[in-house]
C-alpha cells in the first residue's frame, strides 16, 4: 500500500468519523461506497479501509448483502451508555485522585484554562460547537482522568467516549443557551484538585446526566431534524 493511499485512508476515515459524531451522516443512514468516494474525494480502497476502522469503533455496521450503515441511536441505548459511563468515570476519577501528582493537577489547570478561553461555538453556525473547542474539551476530560494507570479501565472509557459523542454534540444543538459549562468543568476541576473523590464523581455523574437529560427532553424533535 502507498503512501498516498495511506494517507487517503486517514483522510477518509478522520471525515467519515467527524462527519458522524457531527449527525451530518444521520443515524441508521445508508452509506453507499461510491458516494462516499465521491463526497471525500478517495479511492475505493481506503473508503473501505476507513469503513473496517469504523466498524471496530462501533461507530458503523456492515450488514450481510446489504453493506454498511451508520449505527442508529435510541433513547434506550443512550440511558445504557449514560449509565455506564457514570460508573467508569466514578472508577478512573477515584483511581486519578489517589495517584495524581503535581504534574497531573498543572495539566488539569492548563486544559481547563484552555478551553475556557476558547469559543464554545462556530462563528458562522452558532447552533454547532467549535472544532478547537471540541478538542479542547476532550483534553479537559482526558487530563481529569490521566493519571488513572488501570489499561482496562482507560480503554472503557474511550470506547464509551466515542458512542457518546453523538448524543453530547445533539445536546449541544439543542441547548445552546440555558446549560453553563464553564461552571459545570469548574465545579468538576475544584472537586478533582481538592481531592474530592466523593465530590468530583457527583459531579461528573450530574455532568453527564444534563446532558442526557437534554437529549432525551428533545429525542424526537432531534431525529426529526437530522
Amino acid at each position: 500500500m502507498t503512501s498516498k493511499t495511506l494517507s487517503q485512508t486517514e483522510i477518509a476515515y478522520r471525515s467519515i468519523r467527524d462527519d458522524i459524531l457531527s449527525c451530518k451522516l444521520a443515524p441508521g443512514s445508508k452509506l453507499k461506497i461510491n458516494e462516499l468516494c465521491e463526497k471525500y474525494a478517495a479511492s475505493l480502497g481506503a473508503v473501505r479501509e476507513a469503513l473496517s476502522r469504523l466498524c471496530s469503533e462501533e461507530l458503523i455496521i456492515s450488514e450481510a448483502q446489504k453493506g454498511f450503515r451508520v449505527s442508529p441511536i435510541s433513547t434506550k441505548d443512550l440511558q445504557d451508555l449514560a449509565n455506564t459511563r457514570i460508573h467508569i468515570e466514578s472508577l478512573c476519577l477515584e483511581q486519578a485522585i489517589t495517584k495524581g501528582d503535581l504534574t497531573w493537577e498543572a495539566n488539569i489547570l492548563a486544559s481547563l484554562h484552555r478551553l475556557n478561553h476558547l469559543p464554545e461555538r462556530q462563528a458562522n453556525a452558532p447552533e454547532l460547537t467549535d472544532n478547537l473547542w471540541e478538542e479542547a474539551h476532550n483534553a479537559f476530560h482526558n487530563a481529569l482522568i490521566a493519571s488513572c494507570d488501570s489499561y482496562w479501565l482507560q480503554h472503557i472509557r474511550k470506547i464509551l467516549s466515542v458512542q457518546n459523542e453523538r448524543y453530547r454534540r445533539l445536546s449541544a444543538v439543542l441547548d445552546q443557551h440555558d446549560r453553563d459549562l464553564k461552571l459545570e468543568h469548574q465545579n468538576i476541576a475544584n472537586a478533582v484538585l481538592e481531592r474530592d473523590t466523593a465530590m468530583a464523581q457527583q459531579q461528573i455523574k450530574d455532568h453527564i446526566l444534563t446532558t442526557t437529560k437534554i437529549v432525551l427532553r428533545n429525542f424526537d424533535f432531534s431525529i426529526a431534524e437530522l
